[in-house]
């Protein structure tokens, strides 16, 4: 096999794996969009609904058209609640369950506009 087939077998491969490997680390994850024209202040909680446990207390800034995603953050799949607060615009509270299973919901995305919209899924 000429090492030129050879190597781009192996790169192939490699970025399927890694491809996979990226999927799964999204899981349970948090990502945050600031679509406005200014920079934001965002105040954010999130707690374990069954345990009480609060797994992100935070307060950061996005820059306009910037994101901030908050990665595998939970110890264990389930109810969480989470409180999002952006001064100026508006604040909103949503429950849902967080799993590590790609297949289901596990990703919660945060929008920043004229109010702040929290939805199921990425992007």
């Amino acid at each position: 096999m000429p090492r030129r087939v050879l190597l781009r077998s192996i790169g192939v491969c490699s970025a399927v794996g890694i491809a996979g490997c990226l999927s799964q680390g999204e899981a349970r994850s948090i990502t945050v969009y600031n679509y406005r024209d200014e920079m934001v202040t965002v105040d954010m909680r999130v707690v374990d609904v069954g345990s009480g446990d609060v797994a992100i207390d935070t307060e950061f800034s996005i820059d306009p058209d910037g994101k901030k995603v908050f990665g595998d953050i939970f110890e264990r799949d389930g109810e969480k609640k989470i409180t999002v607060s952006v001064p100026g615009v508006g604040s909103e509270e949503k429950t849902w369950s967080a799993s590590s299973d790609p297949k289901t919901s596990g990703q919660l995305g945060i929008s920043i506009r004229e109010n702040v919209e929290i939805r199921e899924g990425s992007g």
